[in-house]
């Protein structure tokens, strides 16, 4: 694994490991209470032996603590996903966004069969509020944009409460956990409350009106199935970096991803011949005014995010003050000289909040949106795989810390300049208002550069 790279969920958690795990897994499988204490204690101990920042947020009596509370919980046999469930508490103690618990490489194989079913929704959590965003259940009735007041008799703040509690996390920072539950929403209910067979959903319809739908859970083929059928999909190939004119000397680079091999192997992109070729365009165009959207990119390796930043700053700038990916970036030839917009949000972590807050540092260009997931002053990387012994859980442990900016670590990533928060009335990509601001911007009507 490279220096920085994230687990990146989109990968783990789709992934389709060994077919022949699925067959022989039995997700009800129950595991003694010496067996999951074996497995927490080899846990604690590996985060103790190899992880540099395992007490940045937390002390060590906090988290030794929050171990006894989980080994005494452990009262009786467990399958996979309820100790998973518990696990997954040190996540909030540990405030690492680079350290993650994941299911075995079983448990994985076994959602990709048609006997592990799913809700078959992708959601939206604004202001502390849960709606739907794409509904992918056989009840086609349900819109997008609904409210979810209650699935299962639990009320959404409970509900979000008791998953956010359980997710990653770099520091205080929320925007990043969020942006998980959006994105994995499924996922990790299943994680933290199991797979029902159905879900009984109280939702607030958009006049308002309370009413309640039973929906089945599904499995994987069923949800893309009708995920595909009514909602517009984009193809992802050759779209990792893409830049699109918008006229009058405007532009918009969207970079989805600073990992080379995701760039490659999904995108047929080459990081470094793209950037350059864009560069040249943009140069070779006029473009006077680049927003640059790093909106939901988790991040990747150092020489993608080094290689963009030659083009961004106007003097020699030092990325990654110690360590040995300290070093001085140049800018490159045809580096970009006008106006910069920078578009982030929660999911900007990673390599992407330390882009994020070496712009910052630079006073180059205006930040719009909402608070990078990624820690503006320190990061961990290096993350290497654990597999506890007896439930075969997955857990990744950073083993390096780099030191981004000067000043003191106050547990949270890049603030925007301009905060623009999506709103319900957006759902379903009806509006854009970070884009929107950003145009603004660079019209002059809200003030100037």
């Amino acid at each position: 694994m490279n220096a920085l790279v994230p687990v990146f969920l989109a990968i783990i958690l789709w992934m389709v490991p060994f077919w022949g795990q699925a067959q022989d897994y039995d997700p009800n499988r129950l595991f003694t209470v010496g067996d999951l204490r074996v497995d927490l204690d080899s846990l604690k101990s590996r985060l103790e032996r190899m992880d540099p920042g395992l007490y940045r947020y937390s002390t060590r009596k906090e988290i030794d603590g929050l171990f006894d509370s989980l080994s005494r919980a452990m009262d009786r046999p467990m399958d996979e996903q309820a100790f998973l469930s518990l696990v997954l508490l040190l996540n909030e103690k540990v405030k690492n966004g680079h350290t993650m618990f994941l299911p075995s490489d079983a448990e994985m194989a076994y959602r990709s069969t048609a006997q592990a079913k799913q809700l078959p929704f992708s959601v939206s959590i604004i202001d502390g509020r849960l709606y739907v965003r794409e509904n992918c259940s056989v009840d086609g009735g349900i819109e997008t944009g609904t409210e979810i007041l209650r699935v299962n008799g639990l009320p959404a703040q409970v509900l979000l409460y008791r998953l956010m509690v359980r997710l990653v996390r770099d520091g205080y920072n929320t925007t990043y956990p969020k942006w998980i539950l959006g994105q994995y929403f499924a996922a990790y209910f299943s994680f933290v409350f199991g797979r029902p067979e159905e879900f009984v959903l109280d939702l607030k319809g958009a006049g308002g009106e309370p009413y309640r739908r039973t929906v089945r859970a599904l499995a994987r083929d069923s949800i893309e199935y009708f995920r595909r059928s009514r909602y517009r999909i984009e193809a992802l190939e050759g779209k990792g970096i893409v830049l699109e004119e918008k006229g009058e000397g405007t532009a918009v680079l969207t970079i989805r991803s600073f990992n080379p091999d995701i760039l490659l192997s999904t995108y047929q992109q080459e990081y470094k011949q793209t950037m350059d070729s864009l560069f040249r365009l943009l140069e070779f165009r006029k473009i006077s005014n680049l927003v640059l959207d790093l909106r939901d990119n988790q991040g990747g390796d150092f020489p993608p995010m080094r290689h963009l930043l030659s083009y961004l700053v106007l003097r020699p700038v030092r990325c990654i003050l110690d360590g040995e990916e300290s070093r001085m970036i140049e800018p490159a030839a045809h580096h970009y000289k006008g106006k910069l917009l920078v578009l982030i949000n929660g999911g900007s972590f990673s390599a992407t909040a330390i882009t994020s807050a070496l712009l910052e540092k630079e006073g180059r260009g205006h930040l719009i949106g909402e608070e990078t997931g990624g820690n503006k002053y320190e990061i961990s990387g290096n993350a290497e795989e654990v597999v506890l012994p007896q439930t075969k859980i997955r857990c990744y442990i950073p083993t390096v810390v780099y030191k981004i900016t000067e000043g003191k670590n106050n547990g949270h990533g890049v603030y925007p300049e301009y905060y623009v928060a999506p709103e319900a009335s957006d759902i379903g990509g009806k509006r854009d208002r970070a884009m929107e601001m950003a145009m603004k911007l660079i019209r002059g009507r809200e003030g100037s550069f």
